[in-house]
């Protein structure tokens, strides 16, 4: 059924191509559409640190117009659903039945609007990563990048932010022992926000280092080395909790990985394993070392466990009641997208004093705005990307290709590692790095490149 629909779509594309060949022989921007496309995506990225989401709306549906006039205008265009897409589709099915469904239609529509969007927004870029792979490189070196710069400027700030800055809870720590928690250019200004921003861009900086390797290239690998290393000690002093579980399964994905291709891909290098296990056993030590000179971390990561005892945390758990309930009773197809909807229903279902514009948690609040359909599909997006992605690194696939594989696939196991208690996940600037790098991993798994000679990748 679905290769009928989408061979009679691709018909019907055809004809129009071919209808606009005079156009598309005779126009310039036609003929450079791909790049303009770029453009377009490279403009939202940077814009997506300091400007407002209108501004960043306005670009991404200026992308998702130009992938439409690529897709029926360049010659042999076609669709290429993949099944992550499939699983997609279905979402935003179900996000249509949640929003005609809701007894807040007009708010949810708002919400339907921005998802599709993001979705729009992912569609119009992933053709653009399926065949161009010098696109790919380009965009994770401007993520790298931005990542950095965000980190650095972010950091200056803790030599003026007050301690704590409203977003700590003093009553059971010691003044000095509060961080200084930054939060960066990014709008709304909020610790956790960016936090979530450089989570989902930290596995691209890391795989900018491992490029570096592969190619060699020492004076590039010390510069990408410190870009990691500032936006791992900016991620610490967000002080965000939710950030914190997200680097420990960053870094235990990317051990999980290396493991894989060192002693299976390059099972025959003896001293390639010798190395990995000295390095991992360097960077876990020093790790542990780092965070013993950083009592301000361990108290704040400790608080965790102090439950009912953390305003914050205390907070979360009320929200998560509610929410609970708010799913019960709307098990099929939810209360409706949007965080509109979800604070005017939220009313009848909160707590006393605990007001709250989300869930916090990305699980939770995908399930109560689409209810169980909605979390099933979309989750099975994500969880046949990064199915698909174990298997590429898995395979007889170039090193560069398991590369952008696995720091995409562990940038999106980050962001949702985090979004299990919180949901800046929902904000444009995490939305558009996460559809940036769904993007970027759909359009490579698609397009396999065999390696024929091992020795030329070999670290």
């Amino acid at each position: 059924m679905k290769s009928v629909i989408v061979n009679k779509a691709n018909e019907v594309i055809a004809k129009v191509q071919d209808f606009a060949t005079p156009l598309r022989n005779n126009s310039v921007i036609i003929k450079n559409i791909e790049d303009g496309v770029f453009a377009l995506t490279s403009l939202l990225l940077i814009l997506s640190t300091f400007c407002n989401t209108d501004i960043l709306g306005l670009v991404a549906i200026g992308i998702i117009l130009l992938g439409g006039l690529r897709l029926i205008l360049i010659d042999k265009e076609k669709l290429q659903p993949s099944a992550a897409d499939g699983a997609l589709l279905i979402f935003l099915l179900f996000l249509m039945f949640s929003t005609f469904n809701s007894t807040l239609p007009k708010y949810s529509l708002e919400g339907l609007i921005k998802y599709l969007i993001y979705i729009g927004y992912y569609f119009a870029v992933v053709p653009m990563f399926r065949r161009k792979k010098k696109k790919v490189l380009w965009t994770m070196l401007l993520i790298a990048a931005l990542c950095t710069i965000e980190s650095f400027y972010a950091l200056l700030q803790s030599k003026t932010v007050l301690a704590g800055a409203t977003w700590q809870d003093m009553s059971y720590i010691n003044p000095e022992d509060a961080i200084s928690r930054i939060y960066g250019s990014l709008k709304p200004y909020n610790p956790n926000l960016l936090a979530g921003y450089l989570i989902a861009c930290f596995p691209i900086v890391i795989g900018i280092s491992m490029l570096t390797v592969e190619k060699r290239h020492r004076k590039s690998f010390f510069i990408a080395i410190c870009g990691v290393l500032i936006s791992l000690f900016a991620i610490f002093q967000t002080g965000c909790r939710g950030a914190y579980l997200a680097l420990f399964a960053i870094f235990l994905s990317f051990l999980a990985i290396s493991y894989r291709i060192v002693f299976f891909d390059f099972a025959a290098f003896k001293h390639l394993k010798k190395i990995w296990f000295n390095f991992t056993s360097a960077t876990i030590g020093l790790g542990v070392i780092g965070l013993a000179f950083m009592p301000k971390i361990w108290h704040r990561l400790l608080s965790v466990f102090l439950l009912r005892g953390d305003s914050s945390t205390s907070f979360r758990m009320n929200v998560y009641q509610s929410s609970w309930q708010m799913f019960t009773d709307n098990p099929i197809f939810g209360i409706g997208p949007g965080n509109h909807t979800f604070r005017e229903i939220y009313g009848y279902y909160m707590i006393t004093g605990f007001d709250a514009l989300g869930a916090y948690s990305v699980p939770l609040e995908i399930a109560v705005e689409t209810g169980v359909l909605g979390f099933i599909s979309f989750f099975a997006f994500v969880g046949i990307l990064l199915w698909q992605s174990v298997k590429y690194i898995c395979q007889d696939q170039s090193i560069r290709g398991k590369i952008y594989v696995s720091v995409c696939s562990v940038s999106i196991i980050g962001v949702m590692a985090h979004g299990l208690f919180d949901t800046v996940f929902f904000r444009p600037q995490v939305q558009f790095i996460f559809w940036t790098t769904a993007a970027i991993l759909n359009g490579v798994l698609s397009k396999k490149e065999i390696c024929t000679n091992k020795k030329i990748t070999c670290v």
